[in-house]
């Protein structure tokens, strides 16, 4: 999704919905909710409507995180480093 950079810069992202049950022109107004996802079959369902922006921020934290820990896996000299990095993603039970 070509918004996800504006969500780890802080920014909110363009609203998030799907097409697959109902067109774009079927979404409600801006809600002014902090994060907004559409239910794909409900278009009036803002799935995410229960979180607020100081949750929103830690979301943006934890993704910007995880992808810090995703690039230096891809990059770790080793396979075991690689593995502690993924399991910082994936938690301990990741094995690789």
């Amino acid at each position: 999704m070509k918004d996800s950079n504006k969500a780890l810069k802080g920014q909110r992202p363009a609203r998030i919905y799907f097409t697959d049950y109902y067109p774009a022109s079927k979404l409600p107004a801006p809600t002014g909710k902090a994060i907004e996802v559409f239910d794909p079959v409900n278009e009036t369902n803002n799935v995410a409507a229960i979180y607020d922006d100081n949750q929103r921020q830690k979301i943006v934290a934890a993704a910007q995180e995880a992808l810090e820990a995703i690039s230096e896996a891809r990059f770790a000299t080793t396979r075991g480093r690689a593995i502690e990095c993924w399991q910082d993603v994936l938690g301990p039970s990741f094995r690789g």
